[in-house]
């Protein structure tokens, strides 16, 4: 049940971010390239290619959907443990 729990979190947390705050998310992952911290040397073209496209925005938000619906997969397979699982 434990890591129903966290999966619970780290789903409803992300799905949360990239739900409601996309673009803040765009620009940390721009800014974080840009100033070396994250993204290999060799790929960093690669993704600020990919993240600085209009669509990337929807992408994001479709993500976030996943996320939250696979929290709400968690919290039902939570609370109907006895039931599904031995």
């Amino acid at each position: 049940m434990i890591p129903f729990v966290l999966a619970f979190i780290v789903f409803s947390i992300s799905g949360t971010l990239f739900m409601f705050a996309p673009r803040r998310v765009r620009d940390f992952i721009v800014d974080s390239c840009l100033r070396a911290r994250w993204g290999f040397w060799i790929g960093r073209e690669m993704i600020l290619r990919r993240v600085r496209k209009p669509s990337y925005l929807f992408e994001l938000r479709l993500l976030g959907f996943i996320c939250i619906l696979g929290a709400v997969v968690c919290f039902w397979i939570i609370f109907a443990e006895k039931k599904i699982l031995p």
